[in-house]
């Protein structure tokens, strides 16, 4: 079964330009979708363009440390994610 999967920074990075804050994936656990995520966010040598991604690269996407990755539950309709940053 699939699920959706809410993965962001733990603590927010000192510098806040030139990263990717956010991802909603869809996977099977915790371990598939921060799989997803690093292989998203490692653009080197991809098709996709730079500005899609941050420079933070891979590792804080596999490493709970630094990142939490939450199961969304579809109990009730709502807003699932909002990431504004204000200057």
């Amino acid at each position: 079964m699939l699920y959706l999967w809410h993965l962001g920074w733990i603590d927010e990075p000192e510098v806040w330009y030139d990263k990717t804050f956010g991802f909603v994936v869809v996977a099977e656990s915790e371990d598939a979708a921060r799989q997803i995520v690093s292989q998203e966010a490692d653009y080197r040598g991809r098709p996709f363009p730079e500005t899609l991604f941050g420079d933070e690269g891979a590792a804080p996407w596999l490493d709970a440390a630094q990142t939490f990755c939450i199961q969304l539950e579809a109990d009730q309709p709502r807003v699932v994610l909002v990431d504004k940053r204000k200057a």
